[in-house]
């Protein structure tokens, strides 16, 4: 004779109350119950493989970022030296209007000048500019 297991249970449906009993086997109750288990090991084991794809894309977005930053620390100076050799040109007849103050000129770096003369073109211009900065 298998074993039974009988639950009665007081249920409030609209208002009206009514007590319903539901009977079952142990093994039947125990194949219900190793089923709902089994299933939440599995749901668990979906949760933990999305909680890990999201980790590496969490990391390969903080790659990507360190890089852009990397990237535009290693730019920043040649933004700084581009924007340098524009002002330069533009000193050297290659274009543009040349509105300065004299006093904002005076106090320009003299390292990028410095640094366009050994690769750049109009080199004896440039250190003609750089003999009068130095004054």
């Amino acid at each position: 004779m298998a074993k039974e297991i009988k639950f009665n249970m007081k249920l409030n449906i609209d208002g009206k109350e009514q007590l319903v009993s539901a009977t079952s086997t142990v093994e039947n109750l125990r194949g219900v119950v190793n089923a709902a288990k089994s299933d939440i090991q599995k749901a668990n084991a979906v949760f933990v493989n999305f909680n890990q794809q999201v980790m590496k894309l969490q990391n390969i977005n903080g790659a990507v970022q360190q890089l852009a930053s990397t990237l535009s620390s290693v730019t920043e100076e040649s933004r700084t030296f581009g924007a340098a050799m524009n002002v330069a040109n533009t000193m050297a007849g290659k274009g543009g209007d040349i509105r300065m103050e004299m006093d904002d000129f005076k106090n320009m770096d003299i390292s990028i000048f410095e640094q366009y003369v050994q690769v750049g073109k109009k080199s004896k211009s440039i250190e003609s500019l750089i003999k009068y900065l130095r004054k």
